[in-house]
């Protein structure tokens, strides 16, 4: 899902929050064995809206897994070890594209936040990936509210953005902002049309991740 429009980024730093996820683990194929993500813990943070979404074809798919998720996968097939964790919300969104521009551009006019089914616990990991979705030219509201309550004091965030053509809106500042992480680094951003085949551009943006 993804919204175009230019909005204030600092009305989604300005949240309170709750917060929640889902965990899932597995192997995946580390091609960073010499890089950047050698020898530290990683974990994939994302929030992904499914259901009916925007293409610039101008065509609205309903999606059964959202373009950010397609993304986190396809990190975490290029990032041996890693661990995902799915941020979900207390009750849902509205599945129809226009309803759900509508609420979302309503919620952040009131500053109001998603309650999360929980938060994950990321203190035993070095390096978080985070993923959003582009919600009128800002961060998705649950990603605004994990960076809100997490604690990511001494981490390293490395932004992961789908959008339709908004491109990175700021983004990776609004990050930086909105925790109290050590640096964020230069976001990886794609084209939610282009997130099923995703795969080759990230081990691309992996290899090239630096201190």
């Amino acid at each position: 899902m993804y919204i175009l429009r230019n909005a204030t980024t600092a009305l989604s730093l300005a949240f309170a929050l709750f917060s929640g996820l889902s965990i899932a683990q597995d192997t995946g194929i580390d091609v960073d064995d010499k890089g950047f993500l050698t020898g530290k813990k990683v974990a994939i943070v994302y929030y992904s809206h499914s259901g009916e979404t925007y293409s610039s074809t101008g065509e609205y798919p309903n999606l059964k897994h959202g373009n950010t998720e397609l993304v986190a996968e396809n990190i975490k097939k290029n990032v041996k070890d890693a661990t995902l964790f799915k941020l979900e919300i207390v009750g849902k969104y509205p599945e129809k594209y226009d309803e759900m521009t509508q609420y979302v551009k309503e919620q952040q006019e009131k500053q109001v936040l998603p309650e999360l089914k929980c938060i994950p616990d990321v203190s035993e990991y070095d390096i978080i990936f985070v993923g959003t979705p582009v919600w009128w030219g800002q961060m998705s509201l649950p990603v605004a509210s994990f960076l809100q309550k997490a604690n990511l004091a001494g981490k390293i965030v490395i932004p992961f953005i789908t959008h339709e053509g908004s491109g990175e809106s700021g983004i990776g500042e609004a990050m930086q902002r909105a925790s109290e992480c050590q640096k964020v680094m230069p976001a990886l951003v794609i084209k939610g049309s282009e997130a099923s085949e995703s795969e080759d551009v990230i081990k691309k943006f992996i290899d090239t991740l630096k201190e």
